[in-house]
């Protein structure tokens, strides 16, 4: 098995669930991210870089949950990120246990 990566917060990595394909290796993902001290929940633009493509190892689907690097798009007023890493079934139970994943964001997957 593969370690565990967490977030860094202070480089604006964050844990998101992958809601839906937008193409071209583009998707649609939810997570929650400190504004101000307080948590709030996002929804961002993230792309699957050209390494990982190429690397082919792994499919992304809607409810998967992925690493992302984060940035707030001030021209284009939403949030956009770079997919990291895919996380395993394994991974994302372990996530759930140490409070990174909320419970009810997980209610789409099924174990």
């Amino acid at each position: 098995m593969k370690d565990l990566v967490l977030p860094d917060p202070s480089k604006g990595e964050a844990v998101m669930e992958i809601l839906e394909p937008l193409g071209a290796g583009r998707f649609l993902a939810r997570g929650y991210v400190e504004i101000n001290g307080k948590e709030e929940e996002i929804i961002a633009k993230v792309f699957v870089p050209g390494k990982m493509k190429r690397r082919r190892r792994s499919r992304i689907n809607p409810g998967d949950y992925v690493l992302v690097s984060l940035r707030y798009s001030e021209s284009e007023k939403e949030w956009r990120g770079e997919i990291r890493m895919k996380y395993t079934k394994d991974q994302v139970k372990k996530l759930i246990k140490m409070g990174i994943i909320k419970e009810e964001e997980e209610g789409g997957i099924e174990f």
